[in-house]
């Protein structure tokens, strides 16, 4: 979907599209509402004034977004605000530098889907078994910044993402209707310019490592939201001007060839065009979930040919252990049950990628076939009905075997 920028420079206590910055909100877990973040930068809050901060120090670099940081600063003390997009299920700013130029997406943690400020009228009220997907409401933002934290060597083109707050004395709570001094909290991500999302162009002129890649990342996180809207378009020329970086470089990768289906077929590179991951809040479910993910790129023709040697070597150097213990580290509020998540998709990558599986036959791992549930989930049911106390022991001797198995059938 192109994005239309859409410039305010009027206070935004005028504005009816922001909510209270209110971090503790009645249906976020208290592991959210009470982030054990040095909140010595946050005192005191300046009475008439917009502020950003970071929350806490990323594992990784984010050279860009702290530029952008500083530009969307120099705007909220000139009175340029956020804006609401109203497309989205959640609470999605736009943040702006002086120059009007869209340069971060801010998604507090109170205005998620089925939080109590959420602008979209998704209250509590309305969370229910039938949308519940193992995500509990408040913790999507968690999740974004754990997806380019995972990201590693910005493989799949997560844009960079930090946790921050944002205060400030005059946005209106849709709880009691009244202006003050509030603190949010959420994420920010780094905006990636774009000419629109990958339904308007169709699949057939994107490289295969880079389709490969974002599938890969689907997988090990079990993102359960990517369609084709939040596969944003991208070419050099619009990376050239911006901070987005230059993720895969098309014209390295090795070209495949096809045979002509019905629906679809390579065509030749193109080295401008580049896919751009976005919207992970959806990513590490708890393993109990019975949800079955959507995947646009499942029955693309870069799916069904053979992995590339890139993106096997990139499977390969995965460490599950250094990939738990930097989630602890840093996004510590994430549920143990997500971390199996991970540890799940990771072997079953490996051990697949081993066998020569195509991405198209990976993800069958997550979808039911004839049998009531998918191979994820029966892994799991399996676990909970064992005598095992370790879920790691369970997975590294119950589980390898039960992959094997679903493999070589």
């Amino acid at each position: 979907m192109c994005l239309s920028l859409l410039f305010l420079g009027n206070r935004i206590c005028s504005s009816a599209y922001l909510l209270e910055m209110q971090v503790h909100s009645e249906c976020s877990p208290d592991s959210i509402s009470s982030l054990s973040y040095d909140g010595s930068c946050l005192d005191p809050i300046l009475a008439q004034r917009m502020e950003l901060h970071i929350l806490r120090e990323p594992p990784v670099s984010v050279p860009k977004l702290a530029g952008a940081i500083s530009l969307v600063q120099n705007a909220l003390d000139n009175d340029i605000t956020p804006t609401l997009l109203r497309d989205c299920t959640g609470g999605t700013y736009f943040c702006y530098s002086p120059f009007a130029s869209v340069e971060a997406v801010f998604k507090p943690f109170d205005e998620e889907p089925y939080c109590f400020n959420n602008p979209k009228g998704l209250s509590p009220s309305k969370f229910s078994v039938e949308v519940d997907r193992g995500i509990a409401p408040g913790t999507a933002g968690l999740r974004e910044a754990a997806a380019f934290y995972l990201d590693h060597g910005h493989f799949a083109g997560v844009p960079e993402t930090l946790l921050v707050s944002l205060s400030s004395a005059y946005l209106e709570s849709q709880k009691n209707g009244l202006y003050s001094e509030k603190v949010k909290e959420g994420s920010l991500q780094l905006f990636v310019p774009n000419e629109c999302s990958s339904e308007d162009y169709g699949p057939v002129l994107f490289s295969v490592t880079n389709v490969q890649s974002i599938a890969i990342l689907d997988m090990r996180l079990l993102n359960l939201d990517r369609h084709a809207n939040n596969l944003l378009v991208t070419r050099q020329r619009l990376r050239a001007m911006s901070r987005c970086d230059d993720v895969l470089d098309a014209s390295k990768s090795r070209a495949s060839t096809c045979r002509r289906s019905m629906s679809i077929c390579t065509a030749p590179n193109h080295d401008d065009i580049l896919l751009v991951p976005i919207d992970h809040g959806y990513s590490l479910p708890v393993c109990t979930t019975k949800a079955v993910p959507e995947w646009c790129w499942r029955y693309w023709y870069q799916s069904q040919v053979g992995i590339e040697e890139s993106v096997k070597e990139y499977i390969r150097n995965l460490d599950v252990d250094k990939d738990i213990a930097l989630l602890k580290n840093n996004i510590p509020e994430i549920e143990e049950e997500a971390i199996w998540t991970l540890s799940i998709s990771t072997m079953w990558l490996k051990l697949g990628v081993e066998a020569g599986l195509t991405i198209q036959a990976l993800s069958s791992f997550y979808f039911p076939g004839e049998e009531e549930l998918s191979g994820f989930q029966q892994l799991v049911s399996m676990y909970y009905e064992s005598l095992y106390e370790c879920f790691d022991s369970f997975l590294n001797e119950v589980g390898v075997e039960y992959m094997k198995q679903l493999i070589s059938k």
